[in-house]
C-alpha cells in the first residue's frame, strides 16, 4: 500500500500543470534578456564588419581607377569616407600603400609609398619594404613586375552590451573584466576589425608616381 501510495504521489507530481507565473518569470527572464541581448550585439558587430568591408572595396577601387595621380588631400577625404561609412564613433584607420615586385631578386617587394591615416597609436605605422616582405604569404603572389595598391582599414569595435550578468566584479562602465571568467557574457568584447584589399590599377597610366613631398603621408 505504501508503495502504492508513493507512486500514486510521484505520478500525480508528474502530470501537475500548475504553476506561479512569478516564479515561471523569474526563472526565464534572464535567460530571455541574454537572449536579446546577445541577438543585438551580434547583428550590431556583423553591421560593422560589412559595413567597413564595404567601405574598403569602395576606396580601393577608386584608388585604382585615378590617373591624375593620387595626393595627400584625397587620402585624406578618402579616410574621411571610411568615417563616414563607420559612424564616427568608432575610431577608424587607413591604410595606402602602394608596392611591386622585382623579378630579379627573388620577387622581394619594392615599396613604393605607404601613407597612413587616423589615430592608431605607435603600433599603427606606414608599412616599409621590410614589413612588406614580412607579410609575404598573406600577399596573393603576382609575377608580374606591375604596381600594386593594398588598402587596409581597422575599426575599433565597442559592442553596445559587454557587461555579464550575475558578475558581482562588472565595473561601473559595464566593460567586460576579461580577467574574470565569472558570470554569463551578454555581448562580445571590445575588438577591432580590419579589412585588406590588394589590386592592380585599373589604367596602364600609373596612378601612383605620387606624393608631391614626404609630409604628405604622415
Amino acid at each position: 500500500m505504501m508503495l502504492k501510495a508513493l507512486r500514486l504521489r510521484v505520478l500525480d507530481f508528474g502530470s501537475d500543470s500548475s504553476g506561479s507565473m512569478s516564479v515561471e518569470t523569474v526563472l526565464i527572464f534572464p535567460l530571455l534578456l541574454w537572449f536579446y541581448l546577445s541577438t543585438f550585439t551580434f547583428f550590431d558587430a556583423y553591421r560593422t564588419q560589412g559595413t567597413n568591408i564595404k567601405a574598403t572595396y569602395t576606396i580601393a577601387d577608386s584608388i585604382s581607377r585615378e590617373q591624375d595621380g593620387v595626393n595627400a588631400r584625397y587620402l585624406t577625404t578618402s579616410y574621411e569616407l571610411l568615417q563616414f561609412l563607420n559612424n564616427t564613433s568608432h575610431n577608424a584607420r587607413l591604410r595606402v600603400t602602394v608596392f611591386s615586385r622585382d623579378p630579379d631578386n627573388n620577387n622581394d617587394f619594392l615599396l613604393d609609398w605607404s601613407c597612413i591615416r587616423g589615430n592608431g597609436g605607435t603600433n599603427f605605422k606606414k608599412h616599409t619594404a621590410s614589413s612588406l616582405n614580412a607579410m609575404r604569404s598573406q600577399i596573393p603572389n603576382s609575377p608580374s613586375p606591375d604596381q600594386l595598391i593594398m588598402v587596409e582599414t581597422f575599426v575599433d569595435y565597442a559592442p553596445p552590451f559587454s557587461a555579464r550578468l550575475f558578475d558581482d566584479e562588472v565595473p561601473p562602465d559595464g566593460m567586460i573584466n576579461q580577467g574574470n571568467p565569472d558570470g554569463i557574457m551578454i555581448g562580445l568584447s571590445p575588438t577591432t576589425f580590419s579589412h585588406r584589399e590588394i589590386l592592380s590599377p585599373r589604367s596602364e597610366a600609373l596612378v601612383m608616381p605620387l606624393m608631391p613631398n614626404s609630409n604628405a603621408c604622415t
